[in-house]
């Protein structure tokens, strides 16, 4: 149940964008939408890194990559990546508190789409 309010949050956000940009490209391909990680301690960190190609008809520069909780912060290409070059997003977990399964979400948003692309990084079960 305490997953409810991040999700719900998440969705919220992506639905408030989804026509924020104009260009005739949807989304980023990314790889991977969804990463997997370990339980790791409290206190400690985790870096994950997202990759994603260009599939647009022009270059795209990723603008803001938007997270459910400030212990998950978002690094990002800064440069324009032309069509069919790749990018990463990369993401640093802090474990403040966390004992039980952690669900994070990130939006990414970019300068040449229509809609926001989620990213989730998870724990196994």
């Amino acid at each position: 149940m305490k997953y409810i309010f991040p999700v719900a949050l998440s969705l919220f956000i992506i639905s408030c964008y989804q026509n924020k940009t104009s260009s005739n490209c949807d989304s980023l391909n990314f790889l991977q939408d969804t990463i997997f990680i370990n339980k790791i301690p409290i206190g400690d960190s985790i870096v994950v890194k997202f990759k994603f190609f260009n599939e647009c008809d022009a270059p795209i520069k990723i603008v803001n990559v938007g997270s459910s909780c400030g212990c998950t912060v978002g690094d990002y290409s800064k440069e324009s990546i032309n069509k069919g070059d790749s990018g990463l997003v990369r993401v640093t977990y802090k474990n403040g508190n966390d004992t039980g399964r952690i669900i994070r979400t990130l939006v990414v948003e970019s300068d040449g789409q229509r809609k926001l692309t989620p990213l989730y990084i998870l724990t196994h079960e």
